[in-house]
């Protein structure tokens, strides 16, 4: 699975903004601020979205998530990232 997921991730070509552009409906991206990804590009991302949402958390890439190779014994930081999923997935959503 480690070599699938960093072959993908390796050969990846961006998304067009074009793509990021035409999608109506309100995004959520979050990340950590030592992910796969940089905070600046996930910026550009978010501001090509018309609903868009952003969160770069203080992290390394998928601690937020639980994930067992990164996550530190006792982080609250899991509890947080569902919280502020749930949040975003409670909001109405409303045109800007």
């Amino acid at each position: 699975m480690f070599d699938r997921d960093a072959k993908r991730m390796i050969n990846f070509k961006d998304w067009k903004e074009e793509d990021l552009k035409s999608i109506k409906t309100p995004t959520f991206i979050i990340m950590g601020d030592n992910d796969v990804a940089t905070p600046e590009h996930a910026l550009q991302m978010n501001q090509l979205l018309q609903y868009g949402t952003l969160s770069i958390l203080p992290v390394l890439h998928s601690e937020y998530l639980g994930e067992v190779e990164v996550s530190k014994k006792g982080s609250k930081m899991p509890e947080l990232f569902v919280n502020w999923v749930d949040k975003f997935l409670d909001e109405p959503f409303r045109e800007k």
